[in-house]
């Protein structure tokens, strides 16, 4: 995270994962994103402040990894990529709901997003 102007540079994820996906929630008060744990090649989600304070993990490896989330409108929800399944779960993580019967890329579905 910085400044506008690129100064005051500070670390807001995890160490020893790779961050990727970074998304702003609608309202502006946390950042979601896509943490990849080297070792396991797999990805969970996270949600930070933007200010560095409050991080938190919302879903688990158990859970076959999750990646590429976006938030919906009212910023309630995620649309998510979890394991072979496009799901849909609050945005703590809990009520999740499979939405495909196997993987939307190999469905021919590239990108995905909340509709109006």
């Amino acid at each position: 995270m910085e400044d506008a102007n690129g100064s005051h540079l500070r670390r807001i994820t995890p160490w020893g994962e790779w961050s990727t996906g970074a998304h702003w929630s609608p309202e502006g008060t946390w950042i979601l994103f896509d943490g990849l744990q080297p070792a396991s090649g797999l990805h969970n989600l996270f949600v930070v402040h933007p200010n560095g304070t409050g991080l938190k993990a919302i879903t688990s490896i158990s859970l076959g990894g999750a990646c590429c989330a976006v938030w919906s409108p009212d910023g309630k929800k995620l649309l998510v990529l979890q394991g072979s399944y496009l799901v849909i779960m609050n945005r703590d993580g809990s009520g999740l709901r499979r939405l495909t019967p196997g993987d939307p890329r190999d469905q021919g579905v590239a990108e995905y997003a909340w509709g109006p």
